[in-house]
């Protein structure tokens, strides 16, 4: 992935202004969009940086907090009452 290196070669503020407040970084898409890969790449450059912070993987997440629901209608109106 020669691609993914020049993410995070840029020049930007010192992590440090950030941290001072916090952020989030949210992915949405489609199935099988990269979101789980991309949040992944960043995690590593955050560690590499010694960066705190916390991934929070939908597909984890809804295993555990919204066991045995499936993606369904019926389903997804119960998770996501819009």
């Amino acid at each position: 992935m020669s691609h993914s290196r020049s993410l995070f070669k840029r020049k930007v503020k010192p992590m440090s202004s950030f941290m001072a407040k916090g952020f989030t970084l949210w992915f949405t898409g489609l199935s099988g969009s990269v979101k789980s890969t991309l949040a992944q790449m960043i995690s590593r450059e955050f560690l590499h940086r010694e960066i705190i912070h916390e991934v929070l993987d939908g597909d984890v997440v809804r295993t555990y907090l919204s066991k045995g629901l499936g993606f369904g209608s019926k389903c997804l109106s119960l998770v996501n009452p819009l």
